[in-house]
């Protein structure tokens, strides 16, 4: 059974790979508004600060791809493995800063818990029992691997 958020974040664990934005958002998928606005994300229309540009006058290839979340992110020692969380919950924080910091703290735990885990995983595919292969999934189709 292939659950999300657990194949991202234990494949990177396994792969000792970084991420960014787990969803693609900004840097691997864009999102063009009905007025032509692009945007890093649906969810992110109407957003000005965080519009890249319109189709209608940017040229794709000078786009500016380096969306990326700002703090309480950017000064968490897990970014690399968690990538950043959701960039739109990131810039409203609408939860405010106690909900933004409950949700983290469930990130946090699935972190530690993979991590607890990864070597079983290790040996599991050692042993022939798990195949890396068994940790791909579809990426930047718009799942939220991290909430």
């Amino acid at each position: 059974m292939k659950l999300y958020p657990f194949l991202g974040v234990m494949q990177s664990l396994l792969l000792n790979e970084s991420s960014r934005l787990r969803c693609g958002a900004g840097w691997s998928l864009l999102n063009i508004q009905t007025d032509g606005n692009i945007t890093p994300c649906p969810v992110m229309a109407g957003l000005k600060d965080f519009y890249l540009g319109n189709i209608h006058e940017t040229q794709l290839n000078s786009l500016n791809l380096d969306t990326s979340v700002s703090d309480p992110c950017t000064r968490c020692s897990i970014l690399t493995t968690c990538g950043g969380r959701c960039l739109y919950a990131n810039a409203t924080k609408l939860w405010g800063t106690e909900g933004y910091d409950e949700v983290c703290g469930t990130v946090r735990n699935m972190v530690q818990q993979l991590r607890e885990v990864l070597p079983e995983v290790k040996q599991l595919i050692s042993a022939g029992r798990v195949n890396l292969s068994d940790f791909q999934y579809e990426k930047y189709n718009g799942c939220e691997i991290i909430p």
